[in-house]
């Protein structure tokens, strides 16, 4: 899948950089 940045989810921590907890790593962090 392609987060919001562009680039394809590998299944890191990608939502830890706005000070949140990578709660769901489904792959869609669209809030």
């Amino acid at each position: 899948m392609i987060d919001r940045t562009g680039r394809p989810k590998v299944g890191g921590p990608v939502r830890v950089r706005r000070g949140e907890v990578p709660a769901n790593f489904t792959g869609d962090d669209v809030q």
